[in-house]
């Protein structure tokens, strides 16, 4: 989409009535994780803060949310509400996307705690039952 014969205005809204467009026609369903932000913005040969205003803009319809982590995703039509098998599948889809991240954190932890001569770490609720 980086040509734009014919189209005028900003290109975050071209980008926008992309997005809004494929989630009409139903290429982006409900619970479906958007492209990253690079790859939205390779696609459309602009600045990643120019897809973030498109997000923005689709944010404010509702027709997609994000998650810090773990990206953004198309909304349900907006005033419905998910069941809750659907927030308990979501959930899980997110601890499973965030479960590298975390077990790499913690063999950071481990890997400095064992440099600097600390006993193995443990969260602190468990360290107080002790």
């Amino acid at each position: 989409m980086a040509d734009r014969p014919g189209r005028a205005g900003p290109r975050y809204r071209d980008i926008a009535d992309d997005l809004r467009a494929q989630i009409a026609s139903g290429e982006l369903k409900p619970d479906d994780k958007l492209p990253s932000r690079a790859e939205l913005a390779r696609k459309h040969g602009v600045a990643q803060a120019t897809v973030e205003r498109a997000i923005e803009v689709l944010r404010q319809e509702e027709l997609v949310e994000s998650f810090q982590g773990a990206g953004i995703y198309v909304r349900k039509v907006p005033g419905t509400e998910p069941t809750m098998a659907e927030r308990v599948a979501r959930l899980e889809r997110e601890m499973k996307e965030l479960r590298p991240q975390v077990d790499l954190l913690d063999c950071q932890m481990q890997d400095t705690r064992a440099a600097v001569g600390l006993e193995q770490w443990q969260p602190d609720d468990q360290a107080q039952a002790q």
